[in-house]
């Protein structure tokens, strides 16, 4: 599917380029961009938004520069340089907020939450930069939470308040505060039912194991067992592989705290099996990540240049 998607989208391209469509051209650069990074291809991911990202630029399209700034912040993430992915999840919120794009506000609010939370789990649980760290991340999803219900944005409603869970969550972690366990509970509650209402069945399974962690650590193992089977069987019915290996590891410490070794064991093996499958996936990717950060850096510097150049 991904080779069909870039012929299309290369197709597309060269006709742009023939009519001289510069608007058409950036939007098929975007096109091919999103096709990479769904491959985890993040140089050429890059190579592509960063060519859209001069087009847009030349024409002043302030919308089309917010949005790939926000594309190329979530590349970032994905190779887990966080606070190069902040910077441009928050160049294109400034963007956004000038032209009052109230959408795209909200969506890289979100955005920088979760740069934030990441950036909280290179420190140690407790410390003074993970609480700091952890309050930006809360801040930043509630007022996406608060733009996305002014908006009635109901497709990252689900996500803001799954954020929000789970922002709670690793606070009560830090802090065994009943209270942070009882918000990650009504804010995992509230983007179930969201997701449910949503067909966003991706959410629906993450949060029927997120619901089920909160229950096992609030010692309500019976309610604990049920949502962690609810979202085993809801991620093999609809193939979510890294969310049922999730499930399987939950549901073997749930056995293991409730002294039912074997259960324990015959979950945690079913756990390492999966889980191996899916490292053997990605292990390619894993050792081409040196090269990526060349790849990448080479890119930057290309951009550099050309906006130098332009001055």
């Amino acid at each position: 599917q991904y080779t069909k998607a870039l012929d299309y989208f290369f197709k597309g391209l060269k006709i742009s380029e023939e009519l001289g469509d510069k608007a058409q051209i950036s939007a098929k650069l975007g096109n091919i961009g999103s096709v990479y990074l769904q491959q985890n291809d993040y140089p050429q991911a890059l190579e592509y938004y960063f060519r859209t990202l001069r087009i847009d630029e030349e024409a002043g399209d302030k919308k089309g520069i917010a949005l790939v700034n926000g594309n190329i912040g979530i590349v970032y993430t994905y190779m887990k340089d966080h606070k190069k992915a902040l910077a441009y999840y928050t160049k294109a919120k400034e963007i956004d907020e000038s032209i009052n794009n109230k959408y795209g506000v909200a969506t890289q609010l979100d955005n920088m939450g979760i740069a934030y939370s990441d950036m909280a789990e290179t420190f140690e649980a407790g410390s003074a930069a993970y609480d700091s760290l952890l309050r930006k991340s809360l801040l930043h999803h509630t007022q996406a939470l608060k733009l996305n219900e002014e908006l009635g944005n109901q497709n990252r409603l689900a996500s803001c308040n799954n954020n929000i869970g789970t922002v709670y969550y690793d606070r009560f972690k830090a802090s065994g505060k009943t209270e942070d366990l009882n918000n990650a509970l009504k804010y995992f509650s509230n983007s179930l039912k969201i997701s449910e209402e949503t067909g966003n069945n991706d959410c629906k399974a993450m949060n029927l194991g997120n619901i089920g962690v909160i229950y096992a650590a609030s010692k309500q193992y019976t309610k604990a067992e049920e949502y962690l089977m609810k979202t085993l069987s809801f991620s093999n019915e609809f193939n979510f592989q890294e969310t049922r290996s999730t499930a399987l590891l939950q549901l073997s410490d749930l056995y293991e705290k409730i002294q039912q070794p074997e259960k324990a064991l015959m979950y945690y093996k079913m756990h390492t099996e999966l889980r191996d499958s899916l490292f053997n996936e990605t292990k390619s990717q894993q050792i081409a990540e040196m090269q990526t950060r060349f790849e990448v850096d080479k890119k930057e510097k290309e951009l550099e240049l050309f906006r130098q150049e332009q001055i």
